[in-house]
């Protein structure tokens, strides 16, 4: 009896075995949350003083803080620098802004695409009214023009950020051309071609549509 009393107090006496701890369960993956910065917000949380300097002188912040959605390609500051201090300062002269105005608005296309959205060679038009091309090289790096997205697709609540590392520059509207006669007119070098021109009645005939290719 008494062996078995003793049994009794040491298995009372003992510390009980904790309980196994249930088993973590994996959390529910859900949908990411949509971002609730706009462009503005996003380029100054990321740095881009020199971005968004230009974006005030050219009156853009407010459009950048819109509904959009807009496709932002965002030069860095290094980028910006890179065009010289010089051409910088003219450029974000009050008298440039709208010169200013229409570099950003290059960057800048209305819809929001992500780098799955774009495929190599296509083209894009910008709210500047010019188009910017897209590549993409073999190891997957996408270029806009010449200049190189890194990184890619940071989210905005108005669209979509891509940084890039040149500014870009858009295309110069071809310069009116003059007729051959006004060229020629306007050349102190061929001021006895157009006294021949004149003497023979073929100045009207040199400024028709043509084409015609004179050696001078």
């Amino acid at each position: 009896v008494n062996g078995a009393g003793e049994a009794a107090a040491e298995s009372a006496s003992a510390p009980a075995e904790a309980a196994p701890a249930a088993a973590a369960q994996p959390e529910q993956e859900g949908e990411p949350a949509e971002p609730t910065d706009n462009i503005i917000d996003v380029a100054e949380e990321n740095g881009f003083l020199l971005l968004l300097t230009a974006l005030k002188a050219a009156d853009l912040t407010d459009t950048l803080k819109g509904d959009g959605p807009f496709t932002v390609f965002a030069p860095t500051d290094e980028a910006f620098k890179a065009l010289g201090e010089d051409a910088l300062a003219e450029l974000l002269k009050p008298e440039n802004k709208e010169k200013l105005a229409g570099i950003l608005k290059y960057h800048v296309v209305a819809g929001k695409f992500g780098s799955e959205d774009l495929t190599d060679g296509q083209v894009v038009p910008t709210l500047q009214g010019e188009s910017v091309t897209e590549t993409i090289d073999s190891d997957g790096t996408i270029m806009v023009n010449d200049a190189t997205v890194d990184p890619a697709d940071v989210p905005a609540s108005n669209g979509i950020v891509h940084v890039i590392d040149k500014v870009l520059i858009p295309p110069k509207p071809d310069e009116e051309v003059g007729t051959i006669a006004e060229v020629a007119a306007a050349t102190p070098e061929l001021s006895i071609l157009v006294d021949a021109l004149t003497a023979a009645d073929l100045v009207q005939t040199l400024e028709g549509d043509g084409p015609f290719t004179v050696f001078a």
